[in-house]
């Protein structure tokens, strides 16, 4: 996550983050966390997060965006990607499991991350926080058609073997108690 800084505005920096084993410019280990993350803003607080005010580098602003925003481009993504390999999805069985999962990797990168995913897809944590995104409403879809994705997707689940370490388990936990509706919004 990246914080305004307190003092020196305009920022004029730029933004070098690398974690985990993951390059500046690549959406890796720890990108690959953010999807589910902004996925229950989308859940919890639809309105609120759906219209957040973004600023320039000089504190101009510049125009809004939000969390549905940015899970809905997750969850068009996948579904065009998938409907570009089968037409008749998101009917069961449309794409095989192995020629799905991949397609995370092929999304178009924005010039903010021009090495793109880069987390492995056949990981729980590369492979969940994406699909989550099918959970918050996606304006342009049906809800029978979107809960049709989401079914879809989680019908994979069983099929990758996913790793059984201990950062794997942990985003299949948190991942699939949002796509299973069970992600209760705090008090």
């Amino acid at each position: 996550w990246w914080t305004l800084p307190n003092t020196g505005w305009p920022w004029t920096g730029s933004l070098h983050c690398a974690n985990s084993g993951t390059a500046a410019g690549a959406y890796g280990a720890d990108a690959c966390r953010i999807p589910w993350r902004v996925s229950l803003d989308g859940i919890w607080y639809p309105e609120e997060a759906s219209s957040v005010p973004i600023f320039d580098e000089s504190g101009k602003k510049i125009g809004t965006f939000g969390g549905v925003g940015y899970a809905n481009r997750w969850a068009t993504a996948y579904a065009d990607a998938m409907t570009a390999l089968n037409k008749t999805c998101p009917t069961p069985g449309c794409v095989p499991f192995y020629n799905a999962v991949p397609l995370l990797t092929s999304f178009t990168p924005c010039k903010d991350c021009p090495a793109g995913f880069t987390a492995s897809a056949w990981n729980a944590w590369g492979f969940l926080p994406p699909i989550t995104t099918f959970t918050v409403p996606v304006a342009s879809m049906s809800s029978e058609v979107q809960q049709a994705w989401l079914d879809l997707m989680v019908s994979y689940i069983p099929l990758v073997n996913f790793p059984s370490q201990y950062y794997d388990r942990g985003q299949e936990i948190v991942c699939t108690a949002i796509m299973g509706g069970l992600a209760w919004k705090p008090v």
